[in-house]
């Protein structure tokens, strides 16, 4: 301090901040592409308060949110590529909400999700969606006036085959175990279901509409 003059000290205290990430996991037995990926990912958005309750204010950049505030109305997080990132977010606790309008997928992770922000570092959050799925039983029946012995039908099923597409048009590939054939995803080229006593069935078949064909010599 000096006459007649006043002598200042500043001293700056910065909120501490990290980076939150949300990252998403489709569990199919397909592999998605790049495109089916980013199709699905349209019904689906986030929503993230802090320990108070409140909506955070974003804005974005290169691809990414940037924290810088909070509001009571919902803001709404998109995927890209399967995650989003909110950048500068200072420490604390936060919630994450996972929305979704898909019939077919089941949020197998926990909802919501708590995340706990610290200086630096990234928390992340995981959601996690399974394809729905369900069995199908494919029964044939032969009718002849004198009817058929166990014998004669297995020897007639041999001259029968079926092909099973899904709503998209693609065959489904399948696995054989115990006596059943399990769901392995869709493939362009035919796939031949066979009978067995007078049926077949398809275990672990991911929800939807399918055409089933029978090929018969």
């Amino acid at each position: 301090v000096v006459k007649n003059q006043t002598a200042t000290a500043t001293f700056v205290n910065e909120r501490d901040t990290g980076t939150g990430k949300v990252i998403k996991v489709w569990k199919q037995f397909d592999t998605m592409t790049a495109a089916e990926q980013a199709e699905i990912e349209k019904n689906v958005y986030f929503t993230v308060t802090d320990s108070n309750g409140a909506y955070l204010k974003v804005k974005e950049s290169n691809g990414s949110y940037i924290y810088c505030g909070t509001q009571k109305t919902k803001t709404k997080f998109a995927l890209k590529n399967g995650a989003f990132v909110i950048a500068e977010l200072p420490t604390g606790e936060y919630t994450v909400t996972e929305f979704s309008t898909l019939s077919d997928y089941t949020i197998k992770s926990e909802k919501p999700v708590k995340i706990t922000v610290v200086k630096n570092q990234t928390a992340t959050a995981t959601f996690v969606n399974e394809r729905d799925t369900g069995n199908a039983s494919i029964i044939k029946k032969w009718t002849n006036p004198n009817g058929l012995t166990t014998a004669q039908k297995a020897e007639l099923e041999k001259n029968v085959y079926f092909t099973v597409k899904n709503a998209d048009g693609a065959y489904l590939k399948a696995v054989s175990k115990n006596g059943k054939y399990v769901y392995n995803g869709s493939q362009t080229a035919e796939a031949r279901f066979m009978l067995t006593n007078g049926k077949f069935e398809l275990t672990e078949l991911p929800t939807g509409k399918y055409t089933i064909t029978e090929i018969n010599n």
